[in-house]
C-alpha cells in the first residue's frame, strides 16, 4: 500500500484536482442534466413497455444520473465548508426518499433504499478514507462493509465504489476513468446475468451501457465551476427527488385508476 501511494495511485493530499475551463458546463448546469436524465429514466421504467425501443432509450441516457450523481457528491466532499453538515444532509434525506423511493419501485414500503442512501454510503467510504485515524488496510475494510450495505440501494455497491475511486483518484484522470469504467463494466454483466437468469433477452440490458456517457459529459464539457451559489440551486435536487418519486408512484399505482374513474372510463 505504500507503494501505491509513492506511485501516486492513492494520494491524500490537498491540492487543485480540477482544471478550471472558462468554458463548457458548470456544477449546476451538469446536475440539472442528472435530474433531466433521472426523470426520463424513471418515466421510462414506469410507464413504457419493458424492453420497447422506447424504454431502451430513455433508459440509456437515464443511465446518466448515477454516475453524474455519483461525481457531484464526490465535488460536493471536496468543496463543501462543512463536511459533517453535508454527510448530514445527504443521511436526512437518505431517509426522508426512502419511502417515496420504495413505493414507487415496488409499490410498497419495504427494505429498499434510495440512490441518496448509497451516495451517503460513497460520501462515508471517502470521509473514513480521508479523515479517519486508522490504517489503510482497516480503511479498505470499512469500504468493503460500506459496498455490502449499498447492495441494499439503488445501484448498489457500484455507487459507493463510483465515489470512493472518483475521490482517491481525483488527481489522475487516467485512473479515475479507467476505475470508473470497469465498475460500469462489472454493473452491466451483473444486469445482463440477471436478464438471462430471468428468462430475458440479455441486450435488454443494454441500457446499461449509458454510463459510459458520464465520463465524456464529466471529463470534457465539465468546466471545474461550481455556478452560480444560491439556495436554490443547493436544495433543488434534494426536493425534486423525493418528491418526483412520491407523484409518478402514486400515479403509477393508483393515479391512472382514479382519472379513469373520473372521467367514466372501465
Amino acid at each position: 500500500m505504500e507503494d501505491m501511494r509513492r506511485c501516486g495511485a492513492f494520494r491524500q493530499v490537498d491540492m487543485p484536482y480540477n482544471i478550471v475551463r472558462p468554458n463548457g458546463l458548470n456544477r449546476n448546469q451538469i446536475k440539472y442534466i442528472a435530474v433531466a436524465a433521472m426523470l426520463l429514466d424513471h418515466l421510462a421504467s414506469a410507464y413504457m413497455p419493458m424492453g420497447s425501443v422506447a424504454w431502451e432509450v430513455m433508459r440509456f441516457f437515464g443511465r446518466i444520473a448515477g454516475p453524474v450523481m455519483a461525481y457531484m457528491v464526490t465535488e460536493g466532499y471536496i468543496h463543501t465548508s462543512n463536511r459533517v453538515k453535508y454527510g448530514l444532509r445527504l443521511l436526512i434525506f437518505a431517509v426522508i426518499s426512502w419511502i417515496p423511493y420504495t413505493y414507487f419501485e415496488l409499490g410498497l414500503i419495504t427494505y429498499s433504499y434510495s440512490v441518496i442512501y448509497t451516495l451517503f454510503l460513497g460520501f462515508l467510504a471517502v470521509w473514513i478514507w480521508d479523515r479517519a485515524p486508522l490504517p489503510d488496510s482497516a480503511k479498505l475494510v470499512f469500504t468493503g462493509l460500506l459496498c455490502y450495505f449499498g447492495t441494499w440501494g439503488d445501484w448498489g455497491c457500484y455507487n459507493v465504489m463510483w465515489v470512493f475511486f472518483l475521490y482517491v483518484f481525483r488527481d489522475d484522470p487516467r485512473a479515475k476513468w479507467i476505475s470508473f469504467s470497469l465498475i460500469g463494466l462489472a454493473n452491466l454483466i451483473e444486469t445482463m446475468y440477471l436478464y438471462h437468469a430471468a428468462g430475458m433477452h440479455v441486450l435488454s440490458a443494454s441500457y446499461q451501457l449509458g454510463v459510459f456517457i458520464a465520463p465524456f459529459l464529466l471529463g470534457i464539457a465539465y468546466n471545474g465551476q461550481s455556478g452560480k451559489r444560491n439556495a436554490f440551486n443547493k436544495w433543488f435536487f434534494y426536493a425534486f427527488y423525493p418528491l418526483h418519486l412520491l407523484i409518478l408512484g402514486i400515479m403509477r399505482y393508483n393515479g391512472w385508476a382514479c382519472i379513469k374513474s373520473l372521467i367514466g372510463i372501465e
